[in-house]
Protein backbone atom coordinates (compact mmCIF):
# COMPACT_ATOMS: atom_id res chain seq x y z
CA UNK A 1 0.00 0.00 0.00
CA UNK A 2 2.68 2.30 0.72
CA UNK A 3 4.61 1.61 -2.48
CA UNK A 4 1.15 2.00 -4.01
CA UNK A 5 1.33 5.73 -2.26
CA UNK A 6 4.71 6.91 -3.56
CA UNK A 7 4.37 5.13 -6.99
CA UNK A 8 1.50 7.98 -7.47
CA UNK A 9 3.04 10.25 -5.76
CA UNK A 10 5.95 10.40 -8.57
CA UNK A 11 3.39 9.84 -11.64
CA UNK A 12 1.29 12.91 -10.12
CA UNK A 13 5.14 15.15 -9.92
CA UNK A 14 6.31 13.58 -13.10
CA UNK A 15 2.73 15.04 -15.00
CA UNK A 16 2.70 18.03 -13.13
CA UNK A 17 6.51 18.46 -14.47
CA UNK A 18 5.33 17.71 -17.67
CA UNK A 19 2.41 20.25 -17.78
CA UNK A 20 4.72 22.92 -16.54
CA UNK A 21 7.43 22.45 -19.87
CA UNK A 22 4.26 22.55 -22.20
CA UNK A 23 3.74 25.39 -21.13
CA UNK A 24 3.41 28.14 -24.45
CA UNK A 25 4.21 31.80 -23.85
CA UNK A 26 3.02 34.22 -26.54
CA UNK A 27 5.28 36.61 -28.95
CA UNK A 28 6.11 39.39 -27.92
CA UNK A 29 5.54 42.38 -30.07
CA UNK A 30 9.00 44.02 -29.21
CA UNK A 31 10.67 41.04 -30.36
CA UNK A 32 8.90 41.86 -33.57
CA UNK A 33 9.93 45.26 -34.20
CA UNK A 34 11.69 45.58 -37.82
CA UNK A 35 15.40 45.84 -37.65
CA UNK A 36 17.84 45.78 -40.50
CA UNK A 37 20.91 47.67 -41.54
CA UNK A 38 18.94 47.27 -45.10
CA UNK A 39 16.54 49.63 -43.88
CA UNK A 40 17.00 53.90 -43.30
CA UNK A 41 14.36 56.24 -42.56
CA UNK A 42 11.65 57.56 -44.84
CA UNK A 43 13.06 60.64 -46.65
CA UNK A 44 11.57 64.04 -44.43
CA UNK A 45 10.49 65.28 -48.86
CA UNK A 46 8.58 61.58 -49.60
CA UNK A 47 4.67 61.91 -49.30
CA UNK A 48 5.04 58.89 -47.04
CA UNK A 49 6.98 60.51 -44.31
CA UNK A 50 4.96 60.47 -41.46
CA UNK A 51 1.70 60.31 -43.41
CA UNK A 52 0.38 56.53 -42.65
CA UNK A 53 -2.21 55.69 -40.12
CA UNK A 54 -2.58 52.17 -39.00
CA UNK A 55 -6.68 51.32 -39.59
CA UNK A 56 -6.72 47.69 -38.67
CA UNK A 57 -5.04 44.66 -37.61
CA UNK A 58 -6.04 41.19 -37.35
CA UNK A 59 -5.92 37.66 -38.25
CA UNK A 60 -3.54 36.94 -34.92
CA UNK A 61 -4.40 34.24 -32.54
CA UNK A 62 -3.79 34.65 -28.72
CA UNK A 63 -1.94 31.66 -27.25
CA UNK A 64 -3.11 29.60 -25.22
CA UNK A 65 -0.69 28.00 -22.73
CA UNK A 66 -1.70 24.46 -22.99
CA UNK A 67 -0.73 24.14 -26.78
CA UNK A 68 1.39 26.18 -28.86
CA UNK A 69 2.86 29.57 -29.37
CA UNK A 70 1.09 32.18 -31.67
CA UNK A 71 0.62 35.81 -32.76
CA UNK A 72 -1.89 37.85 -31.05
CA UNK A 73 -3.48 40.53 -33.51
CA UNK A 74 -2.36 43.01 -30.21
CA UNK A 75 0.92 41.93 -30.19
CA UNK A 76 1.51 42.12 -34.38
CA UNK A 77 0.01 45.58 -34.52
CA UNK A 78 2.19 47.07 -31.37
CA UNK A 79 4.68 46.05 -33.80
CA UNK A 80 3.56 47.15 -36.65
CA UNK A 81 3.08 50.20 -34.53
CA UNK A 82 6.85 50.93 -33.46
CA UNK A 83 8.18 49.55 -36.69
CA UNK A 84 6.32 52.43 -38.48
CA UNK A 85 7.41 54.55 -36.38
CA UNK A 86 10.96 53.96 -36.15
CA UNK A 87 11.51 54.27 -39.79
CA UNK A 88 9.06 57.69 -40.07
CA UNK A 89 5.89 56.26 -41.82
CA UNK A 90 4.02 56.76 -38.79
CA UNK A 91 1.62 59.72 -38.69
CA UNK A 92 2.05 61.31 -34.62
CA UNK A 93 -0.81 61.44 -33.09
CA UNK A 94 -3.11 64.49 -34.10
CA UNK A 95 -1.07 64.27 -37.41
CA UNK A 96 -2.04 64.80 -40.80
CA UNK A 97 -2.25 61.02 -42.01
CA UNK A 98 -3.22 60.25 -46.20
CA UNK A 99 -2.89 56.76 -46.09
CA UNK A 100 -4.29 53.96 -44.11
CA UNK A 101 -2.70 50.61 -43.70
CA UNK A 102 -4.64 47.04 -42.93
CA UNK A 103 -2.62 44.29 -42.24
CA UNK A 104 -4.20 40.83 -41.81
CA UNK A 105 -2.32 38.01 -40.54
CA UNK A 106 -2.77 35.29 -42.93
CA UNK A 107 -0.91 32.59 -42.09
CA UNK A 108 1.49 31.08 -39.62
CA UNK A 109 2.68 27.94 -40.30
CA UNK A 110 4.60 25.97 -37.55
CA UNK A 111 5.53 22.45 -37.18
CA UNK A 112 4.06 20.41 -34.39
CA UNK A 113 7.76 19.45 -33.22
CA UNK A 114 11.12 19.70 -34.34
CA UNK A 115 14.85 19.70 -33.11
CA UNK A 116 14.74 22.80 -36.04
CA UNK A 117 12.07 24.84 -35.88
CA UNK A 118 10.99 26.62 -38.78
CA UNK A 119 7.94 29.09 -38.94
CA UNK A 120 6.60 30.75 -42.23
CA UNK A 121 4.22 33.86 -41.27
CA UNK A 122 2.11 35.42 -44.31
CA UNK A 123 0.56 39.01 -44.12
CA UNK A 124 -1.13 40.90 -46.22
CA UNK A 125 -0.23 44.60 -46.05
CA UNK A 126 -3.05 46.74 -47.67
CA UNK A 127 -2.29 50.41 -48.18
CA UNK A 128 -4.93 53.04 -49.24
CA UNK A 129 -5.12 56.68 -49.88
CA UNK A 130 -7.41 58.32 -47.21
CA UNK A 131 -8.44 60.78 -49.66
CA UNK A 132 -10.39 59.22 -52.71
CA UNK A 133 -9.82 55.36 -50.77
CA UNK A 134 -7.56 54.32 -53.79
CA UNK A 135 -5.32 50.87 -52.86
CA UNK A 136 -2.14 51.73 -53.62
CA UNK A 137 -0.35 48.98 -52.49
CA UNK A 138 -2.03 45.62 -51.88
CA UNK A 139 0.50 42.64 -51.21
CA UNK A 140 0.79 39.43 -49.33
CA UNK A 141 4.39 39.08 -47.67
CA UNK A 142 5.94 35.97 -46.47
CA UNK A 143 9.03 35.46 -44.53
CA UNK A 144 10.39 32.46 -42.52
CA UNK A 145 12.60 32.33 -39.91
CA UNK A 146 14.73 29.05 -38.47
CA UNK A 147 15.85 28.12 -34.99
CA UNK A 148 17.89 25.25 -33.55
CA UNK A 149 18.58 23.63 -30.52
CA UNK A 150 22.03 25.17 -30.22
CA UNK A 151 20.12 28.77 -29.67
CA UNK A 152 16.83 27.52 -27.25
CA UNK A 153 16.87 23.83 -25.88
CA UNK A 154 13.43 24.41 -24.57
CA UNK A 155 10.64 23.86 -27.22
CA UNK A 156 8.24 26.08 -26.70
CA UNK A 157 10.46 29.06 -26.48
CA UNK A 158 12.33 27.77 -29.40
CA UNK A 159 8.95 27.85 -31.23
CA UNK A 160 8.11 31.34 -29.74
CA UNK A 161 11.73 32.96 -31.06
CA UNK A 162 10.67 30.89 -34.44
CA UNK A 163 7.30 33.15 -34.52
CA UNK A 164 8.75 36.42 -33.37
CA UNK A 165 11.52 36.21 -35.96
CA UNK A 166 9.43 35.11 -38.62
CA UNK A 167 7.07 37.92 -38.14
CA UNK A 168 10.00 40.89 -37.56
CA UNK A 169 11.22 39.26 -40.87
CA UNK A 170 7.63 39.61 -42.41
CA UNK A 171 7.55 43.52 -41.58
CA UNK A 172 11.24 43.89 -42.22
CA UNK A 173 10.37 43.14 -46.26
CA UNK A 174 7.29 44.60 -46.12
CA UNK A 175 9.18 48.19 -45.03
CA UNK A 176 12.14 47.60 -47.88
CA UNK A 177 9.19 47.14 -50.18
CA UNK A 178 7.21 50.16 -48.74
CA UNK A 179 10.84 52.45 -49.39
CA UNK A 180 11.10 51.54 -52.85
CA UNK A 181 7.28 52.40 -53.15
CA UNK A 182 6.08 56.00 -54.46
CA UNK A 183 3.03 57.14 -53.12
CA UNK A 184 1.21 60.19 -54.50
CA UNK A 185 0.14 62.50 -51.92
Amino acid sequence: MNRSCCGMGIAGMLLVSMLLNACATPARSNNMIADSPLLSRVDRSSPMHEAVVIAGVGGGEETNPLVTSRVGSAELEDAVRESMRRYGYLSPPGGDARYRLDVFLLDLKQPQSAYTVIVHSSIRYRLTRIRDGKILHDDIVTAAARVGVNEELYGPARLKIANERSVQANITAFLMRLSSFEAAP
